[in-house]
């Protein structure tokens, strides 16, 4: 699980209260996803990752996607940028296309 105070957390969270069903009671939180890729191998356990950052885990069976589809909570954008950086154009045309993704999702 994400740590509580974490985007991600509060998106399962709805999820988990949309569906009428209890958070898990037993979890381990990381911000790491190496981290938590290596404990899901290695453990009977579940988590939420971007199916993107799993493809080559589920193509070679180490890991089995649930038919759940956690989309619909994925709302929040962030970019985070240091304060007296400097930004490339290529950064900013990146930003500025997440930019214009985040105001066409907004509800």
């Amino acid at each position: 699980m994400p740590p509580h105070d974490s985007i991600m957390y509060t998106q399962l969270e709805n999820f988990f209260r949309k569906k009428n069903t209890k958070m898990p009671t037993v979890s381990v939180y990381s911000l790491s996803h190496a981290g938590s890729l290596k404990v899901v191998q290695q453990q009977n356990l579940i988590a939420a990752f971007p199916q993107e950052s799993i493809a080559n885990e589920v193509k070679t069976k180490r890991l089995k996607v649930l038919d759940i589809d956690l989309s619909s909570e994925a709302t929040e954008i962030g970019i985070i940028t240091r304060q007296s950086g400097f930004s490339s154009p290529a950064a900013e045309m990146f930003m500025d296309i997440i930019r214009k993704i985040g105001r066409n999702k907004q509800i």
